[in-house]
């Protein structure tokens, strides 16, 4: 559930938590109890970790520009030769790129 940041006239802004269909909804000051608005803040993106904070732009990016493999991205394109065993069958070697844990296709 997210932390949204609300101003009370009397006493100032105070976060609360409210979910995401509710977070237009104003909130309970905790000191006087009047019904509060919610204030529109900037993102606190000092406080995020910085490789976090890449993480979340890259794939914020991805989302409108998705990386299209082409010359030059660290993949290798050309056809390979399948390599196979005693009975015909492809054998399967540990990938040696960029990205580990992806599975490439041959």
């Amino acid at each position: 559930m997210p932390l949204y940041e609300y101003h009370c006239d009397d006493h100032g802004s105070f976060s609360e938590f409210a979910s995401v269909a509710n977070c237009e909804k104003p909130q309970a000051c905790p000191h006087c109890g009047a019904m509060a608005p919610r204030a529109i803040t900037i993102p606190r993106l000092t406080a995020m970790p910085k490789q976090t904070r890449i993480a979340h732009e890259r794939n914020e990016k991805s989302r409108v520009e998705p990386h299209v493999c082409g010359p030059g991205c660290g993949h290798n394109h050309g056809k390979q030769k399948t390599k196979l065993d005693r009975d015909g069958q492809p054998v399967l070697e540990p990938v040696r790129g960029p990205r580990p844990w992806v599975v490439e296709h041959a």
